[in-house]
């Protein structure tokens, strides 16, 4: 199974298939879970893409983002695919930002597979940003041993170095702006309280040659860099449960920079075995 992530920054009309058309010269995708996706864009980018369905926060779920004061259409995310439309897919209304969360059920080999899109908030919304992920991953705990894919721009961690366990999230538990309160750590730090693992470090961890290649410190590759620091990072990731073989991961950022958006598109291609 090939899976994608891709914040597309809002695109629309002829950018957002440009995009569509880097995915497919990119071998496509069997699951696409995609951050600021403009309505307007959507159709363009689903075709161009070479898939065949796709669901959007802010084109299924209008009402509960009006009821929460959330109508904010580009800003949404959307799982998008191959093969039949998920029958069953869920918003997260008591998430603070619920544009930003969108979980389907897909079958795959005759197994139900959970798939989530996920966009954290910036720091500029506060705890905002740690409560979304401490939502989320509540409910992914929730879910184990669940087969479960997480694909998002998690605007996270601050330190991505090559050991594991000295990863560190922006907001997490204990930092200096927390108090008691969780953090983002639980989502995607070092020791998540859920069941998924980052694809790539699982990916390189099976293979110490690539991993030796990288500089201690991190990242551990590139898929948005800061404006105002021009720092890379590595914020767009692929999380996985114990049923996905992970072969390979791509982030394709130079690809994704020329076809017009900011973040790279970020690929694994992985083994499910039920």
């Amino acid at each position: 199974m090939r899976i994608a992530t891709w914040n597309l920054q809002g695109k629309r009309g002829d950018s957002a298939k440009r995009l569509g058309q880097t995915l497919a010269e990119a071998n496509g995708a069997d699951i696409a879970l995609l951050q600021e996706v403009n309505p307007d864009g959507f159709e363009g980018f689903l075709n161009a893409a070479g898939l065949d369905w796709g669901i959007h926060v802010g084109l299924e779920f209008p009402e509960m983002l009006r009821a929460v004061k959330r109508a904010d259409g580009p800003r949404s995310v959307a799982i998008a695919g191959r093969g039949a439309r998920p029958k069953t897919f869920t918003p997260f209304p008591d998430a603070p930002l619920p544009e930003k969360i969108l979980a389907a059920w897909i079958e795959h080999q005759g197994a139900q597979i959970t798939v989530v899109a996920y966009h954290a908030p910036t720091g500029s919304h506060g705890l905002s940003k740690p409560e979304q992920a401490v939502r989320v991953a509540q409910w992914l705990k929730r879910i184990s041993p669940e087969a479960a894919i997480l694909g998002g721009d998690f605007n996270t961690p601050e330190h991505d170095p090559v050991e594991d366990l000295d990863v560190r999230t922006h907001w997490h538990t204990g930092g200096p702006t927390m108090g008691t309160a969780t953090g983002d750590d639980v989502l995607v730090g070092p020791k998540p309280t859920h069941h998924l693992t980052d694809a790539y470090r699982s990916w390189l961890r099976s293979n110490p040659s690539a991993r030796n290649e990288i500089p201690a410190s991190g990242p551990l590759a590139t898929t948005h860099v800061l404006s105002r620091s021009k720092t890379p990072v590595r914020y767009d990731q692929i999380w996985l449960s114990s049923q996905f073989t992970v072969n390979s991961v791509e982030h394709l950022y130079e690809e994704a920079i020329a076809a017009g958006t900011d973040h790279a598109l970020v690929i694994a291609e992985t083994t499910f075995s039920a």
